[in-house]
Parts: structure tokens; C-alpha cells; sequence
């Protein structure tokens, strides 16, 4: 699983460790990351976990969520199973449930478990094959803490760090004129724009797109370059007027929502609320300016 993930993250995460916990509750798993418990969900064995969807019917079983997305589902008995499949209801054994929530918790906070010295591994395989380009980036221009740092922000908006030539090479371009961690993530982003784009066009190239009413976008752009916190009541007119199809399903992320536009960089999280038939697009170009209108 953890190569498995480094091919889409882009890094190998640190080895996960299991143990008891005789403080848990019979059939009660948690994860921990730095001893800080982080998720915490319980199954139920011999059963299978049924999970609904949009078109599924109705089934007999015992209510649950599904822990990796929150999902309603229903934990059933085996011979349950082809039931609740022809109802429309996917259906997985418990091994893939706690597997799949795993899964999602190392794509939420792999930026944490990108130590000092996972990023000198990175370095050094990228020093195989571009050793000049390693050599005279770090420590020349910056420390091996800054660049850490810049990959930490992508990583925690979900943007890959496989193309790490194209990163080194960009801080190596901008690193004699500033030091500015934010600034040159910034410009690694502008640099990682076509990748970054090409995960969320659809099938025929589009790319769906929405932007932000000149009402929101220009106190919002007025807080990204003055750095004033928002003003509540601008959240809360925003968070009301996506509470009403197509943005109704955005709702129950209202939290998630005040998080990202406190932040105003981490789009993805933004992007991963939006109905499926919804996209977000960033312009990297213009100073991570927000902008939220549905457009054709």
C-alpha cells in the first residue's frame, strides 16, 4: 500500500507500526500519528459493510458511516451480500474498510509524515540522475528545512510531489531573489499548473469550472494581499448562498469550507467538497485568486 500511494503522492511515507491497545472498545481501531490519535472508527467482524449510494434501495442491516468519506452504510451478514449488492449498495469486508480508511487519513496528512529525512531520500535519488541540480539549490540558496518546507504546502493541498525535477529546478530559478517559503510554493505551483489542471478534466479535455462573485472575490483578494483576517459575515452570506442546488451538497462541509477560505490556498480541500459534476479551477497566475461561479 505505501508504494502504492508514493506513486501518487510522490514519496515513500515512514513505516506504519500496529499494536493493542487494551484501551479501546472491543472491535475499535485508531491511528496515531507522533502519538496524537488522528481517526478513530469502529467495525464489525463477520459482517460486511454496504455502502450507499445515490441510487441504491433500501436494506436491512445495522446503520453505520463509512469512516474513510462519512458515508451512510449499513454493516450486514454475509449471506446479506448479494442482497445489498442488487439494491446498488457496494459492499466490502472489513479488511478493505479499515485498508481504505488508512489509505485516505496518509493522503489527508502526508505533509506531516514528510520528515527531514524522507526529504534527504527524495534528494538523493533525485541527485542520481541531476546531481548539479541538488548540489547547487541546497545549500547554496536554501536549507534542506525550506525546501521540506515547500513541499509540505503542496502535499497538504494534494498536489503531487512526483515531478521533482520541475520543483528543484523552479526554487533553483527564484531562490536568489527570495527566500519567502509561501512566495515559492507559489511559484511552484505556476510551474506544476498543467499537472496539476490535468487531474481534474473530464474525459473530452473541458475542465468545469467555477468563480467567485466580484462581491466575494474582491475582499477576499483584499485579505490575501493585506493578510486582515475575513470578516465573518462575508463567510456566512458565502457559506449561504451555496446552500441551494447545485451547491446543496456542500453544506454538511461548511467547517471544511471556513478552513480552506481562512487559509485561500488549499484548493484542493475545496475541490473535494464540490458535487462530481463540479470542478474547481485555480490560476495559479494571478495571486491564488478564488473564483467560484459555475461557467459552461
Amino acid at each position: 500500500m505505501r508504494r502504492q500511494l508514493a506513486k501518487e503522492i510522490g514519496f515513500i511515507v515512514p513505516s506504519i507500526h500496529i499494536r493493542d491497545n487494551l484501551q479501546l472498545r472491543p472491535h475499535e481501531y485508531s491511528f496515531m500519528i507522533r502519538g496524537i490519535e488522528v481517526a478513530k472508527n469502529e467495525v464489525m467482524m463477520n459482517h460486511w459493510l454496504a455502502v450507499a449510494s445515490d441510487e441504491a434501495g433500501t436494506l436491512e442491516g445495522i446503520p453505520a458511516k463509512e469512516p474513510a468519506f462519512g458515508l451512510p452504510a449499513y454493516w450486514v451478514e454475509e449471506r446479506a451480500v448479494d442482497a445489498a449488492q442488487t439494491e446498488g449498495f457496494m459492499v466490502v469486508d472489513t479488511a478493505t474498510v479499515i485498508a481504505t480508511h488508512l489509505t485516505e487519513l496518509i493522503r489527508k496528512y502526508c505533509w506531516e509524515l514528510l520528515t527531514r529525512t524522507e526529504m534527504q531520500s527524495i534528494l538523493d535519488n533525485v541527485s542520481k540522475t541531476y546531481p548539479k541540480l541538488v548540489d547547487e539549490l541546497i545549500p547554496t540558496h536554501l536549507t534542506l528545512g525550506a525546501v521540506q518546507r515547500v513541499l509540505q504546502n503542496l502535499l497538504r493541498e494534494r498536489v503531487p510531489i512526483n515531478d521533482m525535477v520541475s520543483v528543484l529546478e523552479t526554487l533553483l530559478d527564484y531562490s536568489p531573489s527570495t527566500k519567502d517559503v509561501e512566495a515559492l510554493t507559489e511559484f511552484v505551483r505556476q510551474a506544476l499548473a498543467r499537472y496539476i489542471t490535468k487531474q481534474y478534466m473530464v474525459p473530452d479535455g473541458n475542465l468545469p469550472v467555477f468563480t467567485l462573485d466580484p462581491r466575494f472575490e474582491t475582499p477576499l483578494s483584499r485579505t490575501v494581499q493585506t493578510g486582515e483576517a475575513i470578516n465573518p459575515e462575508l463567510i456566512r452570506k458565502l457559506v449561504k448562498s451555496i446552500d441551494r442546488p447545485p451547491f446543496s451538497k456542500l453544506n454538511s462541509q461548511a467547517y471544511q469550507l471556513w478552513q480552506t477560505l481562512c487559509r485561500l490556498g488549499h484548493f484542493a480541500q475545496l475541490l473535494y467538497m464540490l458535487p462530481a459534476s463540479c470542478m474547481l479551477l485555480v490560476d495559479y497566475r494571478w495571486n491564488r485568486t478564488l473564483r467560484l461561479r459555475q461557467s459552461s
